[in-house]
């Protein structure tokens, strides 16, 4: 399990004091853990996979996906729960105001977005 760590943390490409904090544990025990001189506990393994989207049958045993698939609702439903508990911010402002739109003005920013992406796309093809 030791490589596999060391592989989530490579895969996600953060240093391991950010997957410490992340997870609640010291860096030097990331260090341990990723070494093999010491093993994670079923709680590690809890916070590792629920933190970073982390296969637990692939993080105990190595067989399947490294990284829980995701559906589009899931994604979204994550992300607006990140926004939620943390605190106020430019995310939570902008969200408010994407959530007030009325059905026109959706779809006059889709057209925008798309004029941008034909822009962007001559601008740099």
């Amino acid at each position: 399990m030791n490589n596999r760590i060391a592989q989530v943390i490579t895969a996600l490409g953060i240093k391991k004091i950010e997957f410490a904090k992340k997870i609640g544990i010291s860096s030097p025990f990331v260090s341990e853990l990723c070494s093999g001189a010491k093993k994670a506990s079923d709680r590690t393994i809890t916070d590792i996979c629920r933190e970073f989207d982390v296969n637990e049958t692939w993080l105990r045993t190595g067989e399947g996906e490294m990284f829980v698939s995701k559906t589009r609702t899931d994604e979204i439903s994550a992300f607006v729960g990140s926004i939620l508990k943390g605190e106020p911010d430019f995310r939570q402002k902008f969200i408010s105001v994407l959530s007030r739109m009325t059905k026109d003005e959706w779809q006059i920013l889709e057209k925008k977005v798309l004029e941008l992406a034909e822009e962007i796309k001559k601008a740099d093809p």
